[in-house]
């Protein structure tokens, strides 16, 4: 298995949410992460603006947090490697153009996702774009893990590439279309 964390995922790893208890199991099992630049702005800017803030309590959060992204990059459970950024864009930009506005983060992580070899996208969120997680999964062969923060059972917490595929709304023309570009990208 090849993990790719959107931001969401990671950053939930650093401060405390209902899902952080997920994030750490996964991050348990299934380490170690391979995260990019953007991972690193992510994170780095949301630990200086807690530890920044005026609130105690957020800076407690912050500092914490600041010590345990410097002890997984120190320890190897996270590591930094390079993107081909030229390519990641043209491909979120491709999408882009042929789907509803999106916010550009939510088509640049999936992606560096897709052009990085990852086998699985972790998320808490894949519902803000319901098709951008159908259009991933198929071009892209990644499998979507998702979870609700909150829910149990397995039903809840993850939903195949298949299940993706076999939606009525998916069109399956486009995901061929999309392959190629993937390819070819």
């Amino acid at each position: 298995m090849t993990p790719y964390l959107d931001a969401g995922f990671l950053l939930t790893i650093f401060v405390r949410t209902s899902g952080t208890s997920i994030a750490h199991r996964v991050l348990r099992e299934s380490a170690p992460f391979s995260i990019n630049l953007l991972h690193q702005l992510q994170t780095e800017n949301l630990l200086v603006s807690l530890r920044k803030s005026a609130e105690p309590v957020r800076q407690t959060v912050g500092i914490e947090g600041q010590r345990l992204w410097s002890n997984y990059l120190a320890e190897g459970v996270l590591r930094l490697v390079e993107a081909d950024w030229e390519k990641a864009f043209r491909l979120a930009i491709f999408w882009n153009l042929r789907h509803p506005p999106t916010p550009p983060l939510l088509l640049v992580h999936p992606a560096l996702a897709a052009l990085t070899g990852a086998t699985d996208f972790f998320s808490f969120d894949p519902a803000r774009v319901p098709w951008l997680n159908r259009l991933v999964c198929v071009c892209s062969h990644l499998r979507l893990k998702r979870w609700r923060p909150g829910r149990s059972g397995t039903r809840n917490a993850y939903q195949s590439r298949q299940e993706f595929v076999n939606r009525k709304s998916f069109k399956a023309p486009i995901s061929a279309t999309l392959r190629r570009l993937a390819e070819k990208v």
